[in-house]
């Protein structure tokens, strides 16, 4: 998917980690990675047993801010 932020986008990535599983708890696990664009912080974000991706969408956002910001 493509991310715009005021006028910089980003193609981040939201995909099944564990696609060819047969157990479906692990099939279920997302991953989602975002475009590095000209940063080197760490960019990947997924499911864990301490917590689900959902619970960090607000961190996944806050960091497509800061990487368009850096970008600008």
């Amino acid at each position: 998917m493509s991310v715009v932020v005021d006028g910089f986008a980003g193609d981040d990535t939201v995909k099944r980690e564990f696609p060819q599983s047969t157990n479906p708890e692990r099939a279920a696990r997302l991953v989602v990675e975002l475009d590095h664009g000209r940063t080197s912080r760490p960019g990947r974000r997924r499911d864990r047993k301490s917590g689900m991706l959902e619970d960090s969408l607000g961190v996944i956002l806050g960091e497509v801010e800061v990487r368009a910001v850096h970008d600008a």
